[in-house]
């Protein structure tokens, strides 16, 4: 809620803003891939600016670059600069706990997700056939 209110006066910028929670997502679309990087480094400087005036810093170790388009063989690196120094590329980035992918079709997500599934269906799978375990219908 504190979040919410310090970043509700932020200042307008080029790109779209979304904003969950703490998370924040800066959206440009544009032909050129040098115009999506000038305006994104630009509004980065701008929010950065904002933080400042309520005394607050950003993450640099978290804050994250990538490129979402339809295109299969382009390959774009983003550079985003903040303070004259390059943001991390992150062809997989994590945004509200989904991980996006270059195309969004979620696919990284999902091979993730059935890893974890996969996990925790073999130790319910164990637990149930010990003789020491609770019977299947319980689990």
């Amino acid at each position: 809620m504190l979040f919410n209110l310090f970043i509700s006066d932020m200042l307008l910028t080029n790109s779209r803003q979304y904003v969950y929670g703490d998370d924040l997502a800066l959206l440009h679309s544009d032909r050129s891939w040098s115009n999506v990087e000038d305006v994104l480094s630009v509004d980065m400087e701008l929010f950065t600016g904002c933080l400042k005036t309520w005394i607050l810093k950003l993450n640099v170790a978290k804050t994250t670059t990538t490129a979402v388009h339809l295109i299969k063989k382009a390959q774009h690196q983003l550079i985003v600069t903040l303070n004259l120094s390059p943001l991390s590329y992150n062809p997989f980035p994590t945004y509200l706990g989904l991980k996006l992918d270059r195309q969004l079709t979620y696919k990284q997500h999902l091979e993730t997700l059935r890893a974890t599934v996969s996990v925790r269906n073999n130790l319910l799978r164990c637990l149930a056939g010990s003789s020491w375990g609770d019977r299947t219908s319980t689990l």
